[in-house]
């Protein structure tokens, strides 16, 4: 008897119509619990066996619909950072398309170097553009070579590579050479 009183009203319900008893709608615990123990056809430990199994398929079920949840759960945070993925990929594309046109349109901006013109002025104007459409100092001498004369580009590619990238070096290099010309 004293498992009976353990029982939630839900469990005590489905054991009482389990055994075939009728219910109200209005029943509390104690009703069924006095229902169960009146009841004619009551024995002790097939009830408490019912009620056991009745409280195991309950609270399995409530384990499976948490776990379902979590699933679920974990899906929709799995769907949300795929879409900030997605959203971050996209921000970044544009960006690094908008800086590929800046760079490309640094080449209109300003006009290729003229042998025998000051090298220093043109450097200054070069940067400033550079500056103005966001290019880093890393792609400065990128940038650079095509708007020089295949003879001062050659100059620079005899630089070693690791100096090749290095716009401060290049542009000594380019002072020193063409100032000692002019």
């Amino acid at each position: 008897m004293a498992y009976l009183a353990k029982a939630r009203k839900d469990d005590l319900k489905t054991l009482a119509t389990e055994l075939g008893l009728e219910i109200g709608e209005m029943m509390r615990v104690i009703d069924f619990k006095n229902l169960i123990l009146t009841s004619k056809d009551y024995d002790e430990q097939f009830t408490k066996t019912l009620l056991e199994t009745i409280i195991e398929t309950r609270v399995q079920a409530e384990c499976d619909k948490k776990e379902e949840n979590d699933y679920k759960r974990k899906q929709e945070g799995l769907i949300l950072e795929l879409e900030r993925m997605k959203l971050s990929m996209t921000a970044a594309s544009t960006n690094t398309s908008a800086t590929a046109a800046e760079k490309i349109n640094i080449q209109h901006l300003i006009p290729r170097f003229v042998e025998n013109s000051d090298i220093s002025t043109y450097l200054k104007i070069f940067e400033r553009q550079c500056e103005q459409v966001n290019i880093d100092e890393v792609d400065y001498v990128t940038h650079l070579l095509p708007m020089l004369s295949i003879d001062i580009s050659h100059i620079i590619l005899r630089e070693p590579k690791d100096k090749l990238e290095n716009y401060q070096h290049i542009k000594q290099v380019l002072l020193q050479v063409l100032q000692v010309e002019c």
